[in-house]
């Protein structure tokens, strides 16, 4: 999802201001400066105030975006082939929730919808490229490979 074209659909409603800072939660756990600016701008709020819902209503991150995002699918075929597993080892190895960001490996997490690859899950996603079939050994490695 273009985050310019999600700012369309609401350009100029106050109502559209926590669907916007939900999507950027669900896609990047985090929200930059510049982009509250643009948010601002579209929905003609203050800055600050977008600030104060982000971080005070939303709990998203204002701050710059983490060098490595990590999507897991949680949809039903995903779940069964064992997304669960995947999320509860990121969890443990980055310790942080989905939808918080690991300061120390400077890393977010979200837990997210279906990618489209039901039939090669479980999937993830980090910085837009896609596994598909992977297991805990199988992402470990990955891991490894994209610190």
């Amino acid at each position: 999802m273009e985050i310019k074209e999600f700012l369309e659909a609401f350009k100029e409603k106050r109502a559209g201001l926590l669907p916007i800072l939900y999507a950027f939660q669900e896609e990047k756990a985090s929200i930059t400066p510049k982009e509250i600016q643009e948010v601002a701008k579209q929905l003609k709020l203050e800055f600050e105030e977008i600030k104060q819902v982000a971080e005070e209503v939303v709990g998203i991150q204002v701050r710059e975006t983490p060098k490595r995002i990590i999507k897991v699918c949680t949809n039903i075929h995903c779940d069964v082939a064992g997304s669960d597993k995947l999320i509860h080892f990121l969890c443990q190895t980055l310790k942080i929730g989905s939808g918080e960001i690991s300061e120390k490996t400077d890393t977010a997490f979200v837990a997210t919808k279906c990618f489209g690859y039901c039939d090669i899950g479980p999937n993830l996603e980090i910085n837009g490229k896609l596994y598909d079939e992977v297991t805990t050994e199988k992402l470990a490695k990955i891991l490894k490979k994209n610190a």
